[in-house]
C-alpha cells in the first residue's frame, strides 16, 4: 500500500493553473493539476496529514512510479519515515561540522567603490559610481554639502 508524504506541501493556485507538490523531505517539486490537488489535499485534510493511503492501482503507472521516485509517495510508516529525516539531518549536520562554509553574498548597492569591481555599471541605476560620486552636491544653507543621491556612503555618514 502506498501513502502520501508526512511531508508533502502544497502550494496556493499557481497563476497558469495547477499547484505546486513539493516533498519537504526530498526536496522534490511537480506540478499537478487542480484535480489531483483536489483529491489529494482533501484526503490530506479528512484523513489526516500521516494517514492518507492509496492502492496501487490509484495512480497511473507512471505517475506512480514518478511520486515513489521523487519522494511524494512511500511505502514507509510516518515513523520510518521521521527516521529517515532524522538520520539525513544528522548525516548533514555531521557533514558539515568537517570543513567550515562560508557564503559572499554580493551586492550591486556596494559602496566601497573597488577598481575592481565588475558591477560599476549595475550600482545605483548609473552608468558607474565614477558618475555618482562626481555629480555636485548642493550645498546647505550654512555651507555645508548635502549627500549626493544615489550613494550609500555620503547617506551612512553625517557631516
Amino acid at each position: 500500500m502506498l501513502r502520501l508524504s508526512s511531508y508533502a506541501i502544497f502550494s496556493t493556485r499557481l497563476k497558469n493553473g495547477g499547484y505546486a507538490l513539493l516533498d519537504g523531505l526530498s526536496g522534490a517539486m511537480d506540478i499537478i493539476s487542480e484535480d489531483l490537488y483536489g483529491v489529494l489535499r482533501g484526503r490530506q485534510e479528512s484523513e489526516g496529514y500521516h494517514r492518507v493511503f492509496f492502492d496501487d492501482g490509484f495512480f497511473l503507472a507512471e505517475l506512480q512510479a514518478q511520486f515513489l521516485g521523487r519522494g511524494h509517495l512511500t511505502t514507509l510508516s510516518h515513523e520510518a519515515e521521521r527516521e529517515r529525516l532524522d538520520a539525513t539531518a544528522r548525516a548533514m549536520h555531521e557533514r558539515r561540522q568537517l570543513s567550515p562554509h562560508f557564503t559572499i553574498v554580493l551586492d550591486t548597492g556596494c559602496n566601497y567603490r573597488c577598481v575592481y569591481c565588475f558591477e560599476k555599471h549595475l550600482q545605483h541605476g548609473h552608468a558607474g559610481w565614477r558618475n555618482t560620486a562626481s555629480r555636485p552636491r548642493p550645498a546647505k544653507p550654512n555651507g555645508a554639502h548635502l549627500p549626493s543621491t544615489g550613494c550609500l556612503y555620503y547617506s551612512r555618514i553625517k557631516p
